[in-house]
């Protein structure tokens, strides 16, 4: 069983070293990695070319489709993979050196379409924290694609992601909800963000809710945009009318 890695990248010159070095950790390494460069303007992709001079063994493959989001840089690295097994990881993101290991161990156990590694939101902050629970609950996993190994055939039979900045992963996983894919969500090993989950003070979450819902918009079958905007619209009539009330 052979697998590609794929990782999407946008100006990540602080970060990249860090994810390769995670890949090159791992007990389980991948056929090829492929990194997808999504129109970035700093150094990442020149970082990644002398990475590679020097870690032959991880079969790097530093791509440039003039890509312009996550989605398409993901199903552009979907698209140009040789093996049958995808693994999706993105920048910013720790996850531990049996991450393929032990996905590729359980899909042996049992042959399930997509093995996940899920995702455990913890906090930086209080702030943070609170968004945490009122969003997702805080120290709760979710299965995301990030972390997950999904066998390329379920591409090719219900269609890659939709070209949005935000909200493609639930659309395409409601897809495969509806048409009875199976997942299997690891419980012994996690990811987690290194940074912010959500936002550090309110002034960053109601700038990421407008960013995640006009790249969002339009959308099929994702909903979540339209509420974001609702309870915005409804948050600053009632601090506008009283603050105390707003809060």
């Amino acid at each position: 069983m052979t697998i590609s890695l794929i990782i999407p990248y946008y100006n990540e010159e602080q970060n990249i070293l860090k994810t390769l070095n995670l890949i090159k950790a791992q007990s389980l390494l991948p056929n090829e990695v492929l990194l997808i460069n999504s129109s970035s303007s700093d150094k990442t992709s020149e970082i990644i070319n002398e990475f590679s001079k020097n870690n032959t063994e991880l079969n790097i493959r530093n791509l440039f489709a003039n890509t312009k989001n996550p989605s398409d840089s993901k199903n552009y690295g979907i698209l140009n993979s040789k093996n049958d097994f995808l693994a999706f990881m993105d920048c910013g993101i720790f996850f531990p050196e049996n991450w393929l290991l032990e996905c590729m161990r359980s899909n042996n156990e049992k042959d399930f379409d997509i093995i996940s590694a899920p995702i455990k939101f913890s906090a930086k902050n209080t702030f943070d924290a609170s968004a945490i629970a009122q969003l997702w609950g805080y120290n709760s996993r979710h299965f995301v694609i990030p972390g997950s190994i999904i066998k390329k055939k379920i591409f090719e039979k219900y269609g890659l992601f939709e070209n949005r900045r935000a909200g493609y992963d639930l659309v395409w996983k409601n897809k495969i909800k509806k048409n009875s894919v199976s997942v299997l969500m690891l419980k012994n090993i996690s990811i987690r963000y290194d940074g912010y989950n959500v936002a550090e003070n309110f002034k960053k979450l109601f700038l990421k809710i407008f960013l995640y819902s006009t790249k969002s918009a339009k959308l099929r079958g994702y909903h979540k945009d339209k509420i974001y905007i609702f309870l915005s619209i409804i948050f600053f009539i009632l601090f506008f009318l009283n603050k105390n009330l707003g809060i």
